[in-house]
């Protein structure tokens, strides 16, 4: 069996008020002796003397019957076993020619006392027990001894309720705690209660558990700045491919796919390759971080951006609106002023392809994937149309997914032959040279 402090408590606590018990009952019981002893001595000695008085009187002396009457008053005191006078043979002694004896002989008492009787040498002999305050000493070291264990027991209660209520409650607060600090989740602090040396034992805990959460906190924090770094490009600051697939394994059903809304899309900056070979890399990449900017400002709640790759970006609107408008709103986002960059103001444009969501086609829902497949084929088509434009995708008419390669490999002619249904936006050029002055770059 598990010895619990408790249980220690108590094991210590019985054996040391037993050894007091006893210790006190003993001496208890050997004063209480001693005084009934001196008592018991002290009637007897008042009586005898007071018949060694009467006795020491010449005509009671000379007279057996009348010192027999008064040594018979003796037999009032219980104590008393035997009573005995013995006579002298001084000469000229006024007594009987035989010592007058009244009382008994061969008693075994445990204490005799002897007095002296008028002037002749004549002796009054008692013999008396103690039994009787013996008797009553046991009685009352048996009433002490169970007074003494009703105070025992009293007492190991109230030590009882007393630890259980100073420190009881506490330990298994404290505990608890201890058991519940293996999950941080569940990390509690315990009210160190009264001041004592347990309080103390808490509040280190409750100092030991706020470091730890501190440092839980501190470090679930750094791991969440890395989580997010590794979500996002270092360059642009949009979030990488690796957020967006896991964002997209969240919608696998054809119900959650039916349910999906919004716009999907690609941005590209038109002749980002002149750029890069005409005013080196460091411009281009200045180029995309403006970009990145002027959309992220564009996109309202819910809605995300992704570096997709090389110059293109995912965009992903999640209101349900008109597709043209949203087309335009990010191409006059992107484009509509120059660019500030360390050779100058660069005036860009930029081509789109966006397909609407949900994306059915026949009796089927397209996946996220197939739709920014079509997405992108749009983009080539507003490349391969003029540029500067987005391409928008409204419907596919098509009725089994064996034709959706056939459509994205050539969106164009499957547009003329009715097979899907696009829209394009081409922005006010005009209103965009009004911004202000600028390099412009071209093929």
């Amino acid at each position: 069996m598990r010895l619990t402090i408790y249980r220690k408590f108590l094991l210590v606590l019985i054996p040391v008020f037993a050894a007091m018990a006893g210790a006190g009952l003993l001496i208890l019981s050997r004063i209480d002796t001693q005084v009934s002893s001196e008592a018991l001595a002290m009637r007897v000695g008042n009586l005898a003397g007071r018949i060694s008085g009467a006795l020491s009187r010449p005509t009671v002396l000379a007279n057996v019957e009348i010192a027999d009457d008064f040594l018979g008053t003796f037999g009032t005191d219980s104590a008393v076993l035997c009573a005995e006078l013995h006579g002298t043979s001084k000469p000229g002694a006024r007594m009987p020619s035989y010592p007058p004896v009244v009382g008994c002989k061969g008693v075994d008492a445990s204490t005799t006392m002897s007095l002296p009787v008028g002037e002749d040498g004549a002796l009054l002999v008692i013999s008396y027990t103690d039994e009787e305050i013996n008797r009553a000493a046991h009685r009352r070291s048996m009433l002490t001894l169970v007074v003494l264990l009703a105070a025992l027991l009293a007492t190991l209660a109230s030590a009882s309720l007393g630890f259980r209520l100073i420190v009881g409650k506490r330990l298994a607060l404290l505990h608890a705690a201890l058991h519940r600090s293996a999950n941080p989740g569940q990390r509690t602090h315990v009210n160190p209660g009264r001041q004592d040396e347990l309080a103390e034992i808490i509040r280190a805990y409750n100092s030991l558990m706020r470091s730890e959460q501190e440092r839980e906190a501190a470090l679930t924090e750094k791991n969440q700045r890395l989580d997010d770094a590794s979500r996002r490009d270092p360059m642009t600051g949009l979030y990488n491919r690796r957020h967006f697939e896991e964002w997209v394994s969240d919608f696998n059903g054809e119900t959650v796919l039916r349910q999906l809304t919004g716009v999907i899309g690609l941005i590209d900056v038109d002749y980002f390759k002149s750029i890069n070979d005409t005013y080196g890399h460091g411009v281009g990449d200045e180029v995309l971080v403006t970009l990145a900017k002027r959309l992220s400002k564009a996109m309202r709640t819910g809605d995300f951006l992704v570096r997709w790759g090389g110059e293109e970006i995912l965009i992903y609107v999640a209101e349900h609106q008109n597709i043209e408008a949203i087309a335009r709103r990010v191409l006059s986002a992107a484009t509509g002023r120059p660019v500030s960059t360390t050779v100058g103001e660069l005036q860009i444009t930029a081509s789109m392809g966006l397909a609407r969501l949900p994306l059915s086609a026949g009796d089927f829902f397209l996946s996220i994937d197939r739709a920014i497949t079509l997405a992108d084929s749009a983009l080539y088509v507003a490349k391969d149309t003029g540029r500067n434009r987005a391409i928008c995708i409204h419907a596919v008419h098509v009725q089994h997914p064996s034709e959706l390669e056939d459509l994205e490999a050539d969106l164009k002619l499957a547009s003329e032959n009715h097979l899907v249904h696009l829209g394009t936006v081409i922005p006010d050029e005009r209103i965009a040279r009004k911004q202000g002055t600028f390099v412009s770059v071209s093929t």
